[in-house]
């Protein structure tokens, strides 16, 4: 399913981004730069996506999703606890959406008679 995912939405990354891919000056990335960049599509990207994958087939799917769910917030949080973020009301909603749905999808769903 994800590589029909990726497939198809390369499709529109191309199409949306490829003015600024051709803008870019990519004789200015420096090494550091270009590390970054494969860093966040390999670690952050490929293998997170392969991570989650092959969780889905060792648990229920509704861990798997918690913990996807929860990375933003734990990232979030994070960045408070280092000082390059700041608390903001929009960001405590988010928050307690998250946990909202966290909760919603993993409840036991009710069951529908036949």
């Amino acid at each position: 399913m994800l590589k029909w995912v990726f497939l198809f939405g390369s499709f529109f990354v191309l199409f949306f981004g490829w003015p600024q891919a051709v803008e870019a000056r990519w004789q200015d990335f420096t090494p550091l730069i270009i590390l970054c960049f494969v860093y966040v599509l390999l670690f952050t990207t490929f293998f997170a996506y392969g991570l989650n994958a092959f969780a889905l087939q060792r648990v229920a799917p509704v861990t798997v999703s918690a913990y996807i769910y929860l990375q933003p917030l734990i990232a979030a949080f994070i960045a408070l606890l280092l000082g390059q973020e700041t608390l903001t009301v929009p960001k405590i909603l988010s928050a307690v959406l998250i946990f909202m749905g966290v909760y919603l999808v993993s409840r036991e769903s009710p069951r529908i008679p036949a």
